[in-house]
């Protein structure tokens, strides 16, 4: 028997709990994108945070508290990938970005921007902002592009 039919008859044997729990982990992931995007403040993305924390809070706080941030963006990074996966319910690309944001290694932040340089992600991310009585997010401008230069042949 192949493994696909292996597959096929567990998930027609088990199709209500299927059902079940992807309706559940749409729910969870769907709850943690709207608490995440919605508090997010609107210069999350414009604003230096080394410089915000350097000088108010203990440094042995302020590691656990970073600490704990990366956490969370990575567990939100994986369940993002996780989620937009085919056949997987949830919102998959918003907890990804989230995710991003919240980790703090330097490279991630021109992927960050990247991500939300795209009209199609910030106009949806703040039309969900718009919803909950949040001002939009505000995002750096890009960086300016060098002109290529055309060699001649002589």
């Amino acid at each position: 028997m192949a493994m696909h039919d292996v597959i096929a008859a567990w998930l027609k044997a088990h199709a209500l709990w299927v059902m079940l729990w992807s309706v559940l982990l749409f729910c969870v992931g769907m709850g943690i994108a709207v608490l995440v995007a919605v508090m997010l403040p609107a210069d999350f993305f414009i604003r230096d945070r080394s410089a915000e924390m350097a000088g108010r809070r203990h440094p042995v706080l302020r590691f656990a508290l970073r600490l704990l941030k990366n956490f969370a963006g990575l567990v939100l990074v994986i369940a993002g990938g996780l989620m937009a996966l085919p056949m997987v319910p949830g919102p998959g690309l918003l907890l990804f970005i989230l995710g991003l944001s919240l980790i703090g290694f330097p490279p991630l932040r021109r992927l960050e921007r990247r991500i939300l340089g795209s009209r199609l992600v910030l106009t949806g991310l703040n039309a969900f902002r718009a919803r909950w009585n949040q001002p939009p997010l505000q995002i750096p401008a890009p960086a300016p592009r060098r002109p290529v230069r055309i060699r001649k042949n002589s």
